[in-house]
């Protein structure tokens, strides 16, 4: 396969495509952050005790956004929520709830 000029961001996706096992990085297992991993802990008592920030995709999106809003929607003192995504790749659990 060859390609004359310059690459551009398609060209980019078929070489993404391309079978090549041996040019990948094994899959990625994003981490619980330490002060997240005690589930009986309401995550709004953690944020109270200090500033969080979450190194996504390194950290786990499903074990502090997700769960934060999903703890949101469960809480009857809730009165909203407002928030901005930069990104959205993947299908998260945050547009499903349609909260």
């Amino acid at each position: 396969m060859t390609y004359p000029g310059s690459f551009d961001f398609n060209t980019l996706w078929t070489l993404a495509g391309l079978d090549l096992p041996e040019l990948r990085d094994p899959p990625w297992t994003p981490r619980v952050p330490a002060a997240l991993r005690s589930e009986s802990l309401p995550l709004v008592n953690v944020i109270q005790r200090g500033d969080m920030l979450v190194h996504v995709p390194y950290e786990s999106f499903d074990a502090s956004v997700e769960r934060f809003i999903r703890e949101g929607t469960a809480d009857p003192s809730t009165l909203g929520r407002q928030d901005d995504r930069l990104s959205g790749g993947r299908r998260h659990a945050v547009r499903r709830t349609g909260w």
